[in-house]
């Protein structure tokens, strides 16, 4: 297993992989994956087993105590005061062999001097993010909250290195 930067490439990959990982909430299109790539291509990873993409993770700059629209453009922010965990997924095929602990450890890596991280999650995976120090926000703003909605019903805004969290 080898994670690796992401590239055009990977992209129909990727696109079978959100559609068989989240088939329930909202997706991003390849325009729009492709369009991260462009905008900041050194927070998008692929996880390689046995020369198949197994598993992604888009992430990039951006404000805190806000959730990236889904399937639009990617504008970063002029003064990005967080480090946003946009989109993991990982095929069933290639669970079970540490691949998201991989690819979260890289885009963690990646925040560089930006002490907080956020991310919005989804299916029920507020236990799997709390093992990298995320907390479920306590009580986020009505904006925020109705922005959550776009995801999915169980979404959650989850936060690492802010003490409200």
């Amino acid at each position: 297993m080898k994670v690796r930067p992401l590239t055009l490439a990977d992209l129909p990959q990727v696109m079978a992989i959100q559609d068989e990982c989240y088939p329930d909430v909202g997706h991003d299109s390849v325009e729009i994956f492709a369009d991260k790539l462009r905008v900041y291509p050194t927070g998008c990873f692929a996880v390689v087993v046995e020369g198949r993409v197994g598993g992604y993770l888009f992430s990039h700059p951006w404000t805190y105590l806000r959730a990236a629209t889904l399937d639009r453009p990617l504008v970063l922010p002029p003064n990005p005061d967080c480090y946003y965990l946009h989109d993991l997924a990982v095929a069933p095929w290639c669970r079970g062999r540490g691949a998201a602990q991989a690819m979260v450890e890289a885009g963690l890596l990646e925040s560089g001097p930006l002490e907080i991280q956020a991310l919005v999650a989804v299916h029920s995976t507020q236990p799997f993010w709390s093992g990298f120090g995320f907390r479920d926000l306590a009580d986020p703003p009505v904006a925020l909250r109705l922005k959550l909605l776009d995801y999915s019903p169980d979404a959650s805004y989850m936060v690492r290195g802010f003490p409200e969290a």
